[in-house]
């Protein structure tokens, strides 16, 4: 009987920390879009102006309601737009948007130097979603 008490314990705890690398999951999943949506707005500022802003207000304006992100940014020299996050685990970490010009054309790359692949989405290097 102490066993399969101990057992159901030990699933409910490995039920309980899947569920929150979910929700953590998804957090930095929603992140990824407004990074992306303030990213491209600095590609458009770009092709209209010839230069990356020197604030990132400049070419986006971040809507009120972004409880879960801490700091956006975006670096006057390369272009790269940085989203902090403000919820634990991640607080403070970063995704980056990093551009490549060719031309007139601007691509974009999502990477992270500090937040774990295991919580990144697909579309910054990230292992989330992926068969395991």
């Amino acid at each position: 009987m102490k066993a399969a008490s101990v057992l159901a314990a030990v699933c409910v705890l490995l039920l309980c920390a899947c569920t929150n690398e979910e929700a953590i999951r998804a957090r930095v999943a929603e992140a990824e879009v407004t990074g992306r949506l303030a990213a491209q707005a600095v590609g458009d500022y770009v092709k209209k102006r010839g230069r990356y802003p020197a604030q990132l207000e400049e070419a986006y304006i971040r809507p009120a309601a972004l409880t879960d992100i801490k700091l956006m940014s975006v670096d006057r020299k390369t272009g790269v737009v940085q989203v902090t996050l403000s919820f634990r685990p991640m607080e403070g970490k970063s995704l980056l948007f990093v551009p490549t010009r060719k031309g007139k054309s601007i691509t974009w790359r999502c990477t992270s130097e500090d937040i774990e692949p295991k919580y990144l989405p697909e579309g910054c290097g990230g292992s989330a979603g992926k068969a395991k």
